[in-house]
């Protein structure tokens, strides 16, 4: 990574060039955590002039960032992060290599798992309504094609699910509604 990009990146997460990789960790989960806290006070004064979809989009960057950053770890002391990264899920026979993943496949294997929307929204970091949104292909209320394509991965990594297919598929059905 150029020096110019880690600049940016550790800028985003609020730190400065000599941070480690668990300064890293620590400000992209403190950072997670300030964004999606309704009742943080530091961002009470911004809490009307910041809408779900720019708090959103500030999640993505800040996430980008992190991945962007910790991606020049070496592997041997990844930092694991997400919900079941090493949990092998045993999905019904029907949930098994859809032709197709779609928003309700996702919410299939949501509640498979005893998912509840809330849930999924707390441990994601993400609005519920968005999720939702996702779930059931209400295409008109994402306006941003790479913030969409995010969140189907993040959402698909999170299900334990194929992330670069669903994102695929998903991506046609949404350039489809257009």
């Amino acid at each position: 990574m150029k020096e110019k990009e880690k600049t940016k990146y550790l800028e985003i997460l609020e730190l400065d060039s000599g941070a480690s990789f668990n300064d890293i960790e620590q400000s992209y989960k403190e950072l997670l955590e300030l964004y999606k806290n309704e009742d943080s006070i530091e961002l009470s004064p911004l809490r009307n002039e910041l809408d779900e979809n720019e708090k959103e989009k500030i999640i993505f960057n800040i996430t980008s960032a992190y991945n962007q950053l910790i991606s020049e770890k070496p592997a041997s002391e990844n930092i694991e992060l997400g919900h079941n990264e090493d949990i092998n899920v045993e999905l019904p026979e029907e949930l098994d290599e859809p032709e197709e993943i779609n928003g309700e496949y996702f919410r299939k294997v949501r509640e498979n798992l005893g998912l509840k929307l809330k849930d999924v929204s707390e441990e994601m970091g993400v609005s519920s309504k968005l999720i939702n949104a996702l779930e059931n292909e209400k295409f008109s209320k994402f306006d941003d094609d790479g913030y969409l394509r995010w969140l189907v991965m993040k959402y698909a990594q999170f299900l334990n699910i194929d992330k670069k297919r669903s994102a695929e598929d998903y991506m046609k059905l949404y350039r489809a509604s257009k």
